[in-house]
C-alpha cells in the first residue's frame, strides 16, 4: 500500500470541511433576522433541516453498507459541500431569501452527511487511526470550527456585516480536498478475522441491544454538543447585548477552543484512560455546564459555562466511536447507523432551544417571570431551552454506566 499520509491529511481536512458547513450558518442568524425578518422558529428549522437531511443520507449509506465506494462518495461529499456554500452566498439575493437558504442548506447537508459516514471508515482503515485514534482526527473539526468562527467574525467586522463573500471563500477548502481525494491512496477494507488474530482479541459484530445502547449514547452526545454550539453566538449577542464580532468570539469561538483542547489532550493521553469512564465524567460535567447556563444569575457566568461545556462535550462523539470500534467490528454500515443517531441528537438539541425560545418569548408568563429575574423575555426563553437540554447528558451518563455493567464486562470476560 502506498504511503497514506496524504490520505490522512485529506481526512483531517474533511473534518475541517464538516466544521465549515455545520458552523458557518449560525453566525448569520442575527443578520438573517435583521435583513430578511426570519424568526427564531425558522432559524431553528434550518438547524433541524441540516441534520434531518444528514439522517436521510446516513440511512441511505447504512442501506448500501460496505458496498459504498469510499473514494467516490468522499469526493462527492466535498463537491456537495462546496456547492452548498456557493449557493448560500448567491441564492438569498436572487430568489426568496428563506427559500434560497433552504436550497443551500439541503445541498451542503448532503455533503456533510457523506463526510461523516465516509471519512470515519476511511480514517479507520489508516495506520494513523491506530496511532492517534478518532479523538485526534475529530480535533480537526474543533480547530476548523474555531477558525470558521474567528475568521468569519473578523470578516463580518471588516465587511460591516456584508456576509455573502464569506461562504464563497470557505468553499475553496472542500473544492481542493475533493481533488486530493480523487487521487489519494485508499486502503482496502479490514479483514475482521485477521484483525482478531493479530490483536489476540475477539471483536464481535454489534448485537441489537448493544447497538441500541450506543445509539442512545450517540443521540445524547450530538444533542449535548450542538445544543450549545448552534446557539452560543445568539446567546452571547442577546444575553450580553454585545456586538456581532464580540458575541461570536465570546460564544462559539471559546466553545470551539475548549472542545479542540479537550480532543487534542485526549488524543495525546487518552490511551492511559478508560474510555467509558472518561465519557461518563464528560456527560456529568456537561450536565453541570447546562445547569449553570440555564440557572446562573449572571449572563457572564452562563457564557463561561458555554465555553467550558466545549471541554465537557469534546470527546463525546469521537470517543463513542472509538469505544464502539474497539469493542465491535465497525464497517461503513455501523458507522452510518451511529452517525444517524448522532445527527438525530444534533437535530434535537438545538431545535429544543429554538422552539422553546420562540414559544415562550412572546408569552405573558415569560414577560412576568423575566421582569422578576431582571432578564428580557428572549434571555429567559433561551435559558429555558438550555434547561431542557440538561436531560441529554444525564441520560448519556446513565446509559454509559449501564453499558459498562451489562455489555463491556461481557467482552472483558467478567
Amino acid at each position: 500500500m502506498k504511503n497514506t499520509k496524504i490520505t490522512a491529511i485529506a481526512c483531517y481536512v474533511g473534518y475541517v470541511t464538516q466544521a465549515i458547513v455545520l458552523n458557518l450558518l449560525p453566525l448569520f442568524f442575527v443578520i438573517f433576522q435583521n435583513e430578511y425578518s426570519i424568526s427564531s422558529a425558522k432559524l431553528s428549522f434550518l438547524i433541524f433541516l441540516t441534520f434531518f437531511v444528514q439522517i436521510g443520507i446516513d440511512l441511505f449509506v447504512a442501506w448500501l453498507g460496505d458496498k459504498a465506494d469510499l473514494r467516490i462518495f468522499s469526493v462527492l461529499a466535498h463537491a456537495m459541500s462546496a456547492t452548498g456554500l456557493i449557493l448560500l452566498s448567491l441564492l438569498p439575493d436572487i430568489i426568496d431569501p428563506f427559500g434560497g437558504i433552504i436550497i443551500a442548506v439541503v445541498t451542503y447537508s448532503v455533503g456533510s452527511a457523506l463526510l461523516e459516514v465516509m471519512i470515519n471508515p476511511l480514517f479507520d482503515r489508516l495506520p494513523q487511526k491506530e496511532e492517534k485514534g478518532f479523538s485526534f482526527a475529530h480535533s480537526f473539526y474543533c480547530w476548523g470550527q474555531m477558525a470558521v468562527i474567528l475568521l468569519s467574525a473578523l470578516a463580518l467586522g471588516l465587511l460591516k456585516n456584508n456576509w455573502q463573500p464569506i461562504p464563497l471563500c470557505w468553499s475553496i477548502i472542500p473544492t481542493v480536498n475533493a481533488i486530493v481525494l480523487a487521487f489519494a491512496p485508499i486502503p482496502p477494507k479490514k479483514d475482521i478475522s485477521s484483525e482478531n488474530a493479530k490483536n489476540g482479541a475477539s471483536k464481535r459484530y454489534f448485537g441489537k441491544f448493544s447497538m441500541l445502547l450506543f445509539v442512545i449514547i450517540m443521540i445524547c452526545a450530538g444533542a449535548a454538543e450542538q445544543g450549545v454550539a448552534q446557539w452560543a453566538s445568539y446567546f452571547a449577542e442577546k444575553g450580553l447585548g454585545t456586538e456581532k464580532v464580540i458575541g461570536d468570539l465570546l460564544g462559539p469561538c471559546t466553545f470551539a477552543l475548549f472542545m479542540a483542547i479537550g480532543r487534542t489532550l485526549f488524543s495525546l493521553f487518552g490511551s492511559k484512560i478508560n474510555i467509558q469512564k472518561a465519557l461518563t465524567v464528560c456527560a456529568v460535567s456537561s450536565a453541570v455546564c447546562y445547569a449553570v447556563i440555564a440557572f446562573a444569575p449572571s449572563d457572564i457566568l452562563s457564557l463561561a459555562a458555554c465555553a467550558l461545556s466545549g471541554f465537557a462535550v469534546s470527546i463525546m462523539w469521537p470517543s463513542t466511536l472509538d469505544l464502539a470500534s474497539s469493542t465491535f467490528y465497525c464497517g461503513a454500515a455501523a458507522f452510518s447507523i451511529l452517525s444517524v443517531a448522532g445527527d438525530i441528537g444534533c437535530t434535537l438539541g438545538p431545535s429544543v432551544n429554538g422552539v422553546v425560545a420562540d414559544i415562550f418569548a412572546g408569552t405573558s408568563f415569560a414577560a412576568n417571570l423575566s421582569a422578576k429575574l431582571g432578564l428580557t423575555a428572549e434571555q429567559l426563553s433561551i435559558r429555558l431551552g438550555f434547561a431542557l437540554n440538561l436531560l441529554f447528558p444525564v441520560i448519556m451518563a446513565l446509559t454509559l454506566i449501564y453499558l459498562s455493567k451489562k455489555v463491556l464486562c461481557i467482552k472483558d470476560g467478567k
